[in-house]
């Protein structure tokens, strides 16, 4: 079915963009693609393909859209359901850490507006081994899908925030690259949400970069000198896309960076910056505009604030930590107070910064192992789908499909051939989650968030 376009969109497009019949005709009689992305570390199965990401090696198309959460793989943390286009986040991370010096293996990246976390994993798999990434959301109910999906990519060296973006300027200069995914009048998106279509005007796209620049600029001032801001967004409006580049680099002081992406066929350069367009009908993927801008000086003129202190963990978390997963090494401590996290050593101090700096609620600090369960410690869910963790020791079963799809909408297991405690669930070898062995059943510890509330 043909989408009607409001008329002033469809005229300023004709006006500013190439080829924007191409464009148009795509936002209103396309369906929009389906494309997932493969969690680095992982070799589950992935649905069937009919194509490769170009710009993103782990990137794959599908025929359609599956019932995603029917698929054990996906709970599994197996693959990550992505929109193509904002895959080529990947790309610009990668090119700017070349840009800060690639032979920097402690590089702290924030993810300014990280929900639901397609960004946030896209960075990871172009950061060095050591970095760490702090993903950030606002929104108290997309921080809950946030945390949700950064538990299932596994990595111990991600941090979960939630603040308004621009509180961090208040941490001083401490980060090495910002990726602000900028919140947008949505353009992009017209052909996969109806409400891009509805409440699009030319107000809302006004009001959507002034909001930007004060993101951007209250973003700034958490960036080191020799640092690099990735800016995006889903729309093709001027003034939320090069307008508020150009703002950046005359106004708070940064130069361009090139992010690589020209040879990829239907990609749109705009050579003044430069900076990316992807857009439907020439690309296939949603609408989508990416640059980034080096801020100017001496990296070595600042230096990170007096760091907090992260509170120890409690002697019985400690133990539980210790006997759930015993291949903890050095590269990590066991922190916290009720909660016990697995933080990387060389980041703790920082971390603790952030957790002190005004505005910022730290939701998770590393890699969540355990938390509170009436008068018990139960294994985080987190924990299960770790890659950075030996998790072989630990007491496991694994079920077949009908027993994966019961325990997946939260039913207890019965008459399970394990030891009493503490049990990881898996399914073909891939780890579910965790049950509590009682004796006669299994206790099912599967998050309520998470759980299928549909019949698989």
């Amino acid at each position: 079915m043909s989408r009607h376009l409001p008329d002033a969109f469809v005229a300023r497009m004709q006006a500013t963009i190439p080829a924007a019949a191409t464009v148009l005709a795509a936002l209103a009689d396309e369906a929009s693609p389906v494309s997932v992305r493969r969690v680095p570390g992982r070799s589950y199965p992935l649905p069937p393909a009919t194509g490769q990401v170009a710009w993103c090696a782990d990137g794959i198309y599908l025929p359609d859209r599956p019932f995603f959460a029917g698929d054990a793989a996906w709970h599994a943390g197996g693959y990550y359901v992505q929109e193509a286009s904002s895959m080529s986040m990947t790309q610009a991370v990668g090119a700017a850490v070349a840009a800060i010096g690639g032979e920097r293996r402690d590089l702290r990246v924030l993810d300014a507006c990280a929900a639901p976390g397609g960004k946030s994993l896209a960075a990871l798999a172009a950061l060095p081994a050591g970095s760490l990434l702090v993903a950030n959301e606002q929104d108290a109910v997309r921080c809950g899908a946030l945390l949700e999906n950064i538990g299932r990519f596994g990595n111990a060296d991600v941090a979960v925030t939630r603040a308004d973006a621009r509180a961090f300027g208040a941490a001083g200069e401490v980060f090495d690259i910002i990726i602000a995914d900028m919140p947008c009048s949505g353009e992009g998106m017209m052909r996969k949400e109806e409400m891009a279509v509805t409440q699009w005007s030319e107000g809302l796209t006004r009001r959507c970069a002034d909001l930007q620049r004060g993101i951007a600029a209250g973003l700034w001032r958490g960036l080191r000198p020799g640092g690099v801001l990735i800016y995006s967004t889903c729309t093709f409006a001027p003034c939320e896309d090069e307008d508020n580049v150009n703002f950046i680099i005359s106004e708070l002081g940064g130069a361009p960076v090139k992010l690589g992406l020209d040879s990829y066929e239907g990609v749109v350069r705009l050579d003044a910056l430069p900076a990316y367009r992807f857009m439907p009908g020439l690309v296939r993927g949603e609408g989508f505009f990416i640059a980034a801008v080096r801020k100017e000086g001496d990296d070595t003129a600042s230096g990170y604030p007096r760091p907090r202190r992260l509170p120890k963990v409690n002697s019985d978390g400690a133990v539980l930590a210790a006997q759930l997963f015993p291949s903890l090494t050095d590269s990590h401590i066991a922190t916290g107070t009720d909660a016990v996290e697995l933080v990387p050593r060389h980041h703790a101090e920082f971390i603790g910064t952030l957790a002190a700096t005004k505005g910022v609620l730290l939701l998770r600090g590393g890699l969540p192992l355990a938390s509170p369960r009436g008068r018990d410690l139960a294994p985080a869910h987190a924990a299960a789908l770790a890659t950075t963790l030996d998790i072989s020791a630990t007491n496991r079963i694994d079920v077949d499909t009908a027993t994966a799809a019961a325990y997946l909408r939260g039913e207890a297991l019965a008459d399970i051939d394990a030891p009493k405690g503490y049990v990881l669930v898996c399914h073909n070898g891939m780890p579910l989650g965790w049950a509590k062995n009682i004796g006669r059943r299994a206790n099912n510890l599967y998050p309520e968030r998470s759980r299928v509330k549909k019949t698989i």
